[in-house]
């Protein structure tokens, strides 16, 4: 066996030959690429100088395959990558805490606290509701019509645990009266596996960049990471991987207002309109062992690792 064969720990981020399988360890150096490369700190409003570090071929690769195309690289500008973003649980359980906290009377900051509440707790009122507005975009997608606004109190739960379920008889006070004689038609289901899925879904990484002095127009960008795997789908229903990211995108930007005026990458712009899909996808990137085609998302993994490496050796 070669050396660069070995099974060794020495090669188990390496080159092409690399052991490691698992495409977060490489959604993670792409991350770090992305953000060290995509940020030129150096730059000056007053000079000429590149607002980016894209210097050459194997970089400018890598960002075409997230797919920015070779003129804006000249002014693109990475702001920050999120690795794993848990967008979706961490907006909930922030907005949750703020809540409960304020009508428990106590301080602003004690959102920050360990204390847990117990369910029968979890009520706050649908102004205030971040369950409410993910209820509401669910069921516009689904149903194509947005729930009644009333001034009720709402379970402040977590959807995405397998036995918080949504309060049927709570959603019944919510829904437009006609919706009940379609609880039969299949969507009721697919409303559900929607809400779970969109709590549970994470991109590999969530990209926020804009271009050049461009800073109040900035874009939210998810890319899911393949590497030994492909895309996987939302049991019971063929809703793929990315789709549901796409809402998620969607819900942020443009239906609740959490992400303060970001607006969805165009990158992520669905030409496809598959069933049971919205107008986002996520972007798919394939990680090879091999010579990478630029042009069909593909990233080698050994300019990754050499590209990576060289952030840390500078």
């Amino acid at each position: 066996m070669s050396e660069e064969l070995d099974l060794s720990i020495d090669n188990y981020i390496s080159d092409e030959f690399s052991i490691c399988r698992e495409e977060r360890q490489y959604a993670l150096y792409l991350s770090n690429v992305l953000r060290y490369y995509g940020k030129n700190p150096n730059k000056k409003n007053n000079n000429s100088g590149p607002y980016n570090r894209v210097d050459n071929e194997k970089i400018k690769n890598i960002f075409i395959a997230c797919g920015f195309n070779e003129k804006e690289l000249e002014n693109i500008v990475i702001e920050n990558v999120f690795y794993e973003a848990t967008f979706m649980r961490d907006f909930f359980e922030r907005n949750r805490r703020h809540y409960l906290a304020v009508k428990d009377g106590k301080k602003p900051e004690d959102e920050y606290s360990k204390i847990r509440f117990a369910h029968k707790d979890y009520m706050v009122a649908t102004k205030n509701s971040f369950n409410y507005n993910l209820l509401n975009f669910c069921n516009k997608i689904i149903y194509g019509r947005l729930l009644k606004d009333e001034n009720i109190t709402i379970a402040e739960r977590n959807y995405g645990g397998k036995d918080n379920f949504i309060d049927e008889l709570k959603y019944e006070e919510l829904k437009l009266e006609d919706l009940n004689k379609e609880k039969d038609d299949g969507k009721w289901n697919k409303f559900k596996i929607l809400v779970r899925a969109m709590m549970n879904a994470k991109p590999d990484l969530a990209v926020i960049y804009y271009n050049d002095n461009e800073k109040s127009h900035r874009k939210l960008l998810f890319i899911e990471c393949k590497y030994c795997s492909g895309e996987s789908k939302t049991k019971n229903v063929l809703i793929r991987q990315r789709a549901v990211q796409g809402y998620i995108a969607e819900f942020l930007c443009e239906f609740s207002g959490y992400m303060n005026g970001v607006q969805v990458s165009r990158l992520m712009h669905n030409n496809e309109q598959k069933e049971n899909e919205g107008k986002y996808l996520s972007k798919m990137i394939k990680f090879v062992a091999d010579d990478a085609k630029e042009d069909e998302g593909q990233i080698s993994i050994k300019d990754l690792i050499g590209i990576e490496e060289g952030i840390f050796n500078k």
